[in-house]
């Protein structure tokens, strides 16, 4: 991706954006892309009901969930039997649903019980879970720990939405920096821009980023309030 995002810019040999700039670039587009394209992310984690001050989950199992927008209750009896847990809004107390608050799950205290309950009918002597909860959601985009790691991109899309990203960043920072700029005039087919058509660049990147950025919007899913029955 560097190499790729070194020709955008039209600095083939690396001798102006070093591999920290770059870097910070793509960590910047990315975060920037978890906020109009989320990943949508489906988990499954089991139903414990001894731990009720938890909600009945370890958080640790759902930790990359940054927004929820169905919860099932899936029971695993001759087939599976899957029930949607509505969404509830009721000032913090989440009555007869769900509610999603500081990035855990809270039941209702009627659902918790319920699923408790079937939790102890369907348990075997194999110890397996009964009950599962499907997570319906989205996650944020990972940052590369080191140069070995692949980018978490989804699709074509979120390609172009970080190559434009960094362009438009990387023009912002030539214009911004006087240093930065003379060293970018004195590589190979740079020393006609002037600072008008830096400006000029700088521009057209930013416009055609925020044009795919506006297209490619990816709008979360509403949580349902109304209790559904899937077998």
């Amino acid at each position: 991706m560097k190499t790729i995002l070194r020709r955008t810019l039209r600095d083939d040999s690396g001798k102006v954006f070093l591999d920290d700039m770059l870097d910070d670039y793509i960590n910047e587009a990315l975060a920037d892309l978890s906020l109009f394209r989320p990943i949508e992310y489906f988990l499954s984690v089991p139903f414990d009901p001894v731990l009720a001050s938890e909600g009945g989950i370890d958080h640790l199992d759902y930790a990359e969930v940054t927004y929820l927008w169905q919860l099932e209750a899936r029971i695993n009896r001759d087939g599976q039997i899957a029930t949607v847990i509505p969404y509830a809004t009721g000032e913090g107390q989440f009555r007869n649903g769900w509610g999603w608050y500081a990035e855990r799950i809270v039941l209702s205290a009627w659902w918790f019980l319920r699923l408790g309950e079937l939790a102890r009918l369907y348990a075997n002597d194999n110890g397996d879970v009964a009950v599962m909860l499907a997570l319906f959601g989205y996650r944020e985009h990972k940052l590369p720990d080191d140069d070995a790691d692949y980018l978490d991109l989804t699709d074509s899309i979120d390609y172009l939405c970080l190559v434009r990203h960094v362009k438009s960043l990387a023009f912002q920072s030539l214009e911004s920096d006087r240093g930065l700029y003379q060293q970018w005039l004195a590589q190979t087919n740079n020393t006609d821009v002037s600072p008008t058509q830096l400006q000029g660049m700088r521009s057209q990147a930013e416009q055609s980023y925020e044009r795919l950025r506006k297209q490619s919007a990816r709008p979360r899913r509403v949580p349902t309030t109304n209790v559904q029955y899937v077998s």
